[in-house]
């Protein structure tokens, strides 16, 4: 009901959706149902893309991408690797040494349209991490979830786009003007 409201209300809006803790092999369905129904979300971001820094093969990966072709949802895919998860969620992604990220990013453009991590785990930003995962991840995108301005500052050169969320917010439900301003002028300076 959410997205077909959003999409009624701002039916030329760039919208993206994420479904909190739910990967593709649910949230593709779903969006290919809404896409024949005439409802477009055009990107989707997963928490967790389902990449295993351990694993050689990712079965649940490709199954995933199996999954988003059947359906003919036809958006962006922005699939979280490497994410940090201080809680140890089981649906999100598990800890990547430093030493794997690179392979594991360089595996997960293989899988989607945009590699999504985060730049630390609450404490001091993480360069050598999104160094590693911008190296990995070739010319697939990279972007960072959980940006501030410091992390803008200091690495935008590496990241071809941020996904906000808590860092803007006026509370919990409204977004705070003032502060999307000066990010998107951080942003821009950054870019220069």
């Amino acid at each position: 009901p959410i997205l077909r409201h959003c999409r009624a209300t701002f039916p030329d809006l760039f919208l993206g959706a994420n479904f909190y803790t739910v990967n593709g092999l649910e949230a593709f369905p779903i969006l290919g149902r809404l896409a024949r129904e005439g409802i477009k979300i055009d990107a989707y971001y997963a928490d967790n893309s389902c990449l295993d820094h351990e694993m050689t093969d990712q079965p649940m990966a490709d199954r995933i991408q199996e999954i988003r072709s059947s359906t003919g949802w036809d958006g962006l895919y922005l699939g979280g690797t490497a994410c940090s998860n201080p809680k140890n969620h089981a649906k999100l992604c598990k800890k990547v040494p430093l030493q794997d990220c690179k392979q594991l990013a360089e595996t997960a453009r293989k899988h989607m349209d945009v590699v999504i991590t985060t730049a630390s785990d609450g404490g001091a930003i993480e360069t050598e991490k999104i160094a590693a995962m911008r190296q990995g991840s070739g010319n697939t995108p990279l972007g960072i979830i959980g940006a501030d301005l410091e992390l803008v500052q200091q690495c935008a050169k590496d990241i071809d786009c941020f996904l906000v969320d808590s860092y803007i917010q006026a509370d919990q439900y409204n977004i705070d003007p003032v502060k999307l301003r000066s990010f998107l002028a951080a942003v821009r300076e950054a870019s220069g």
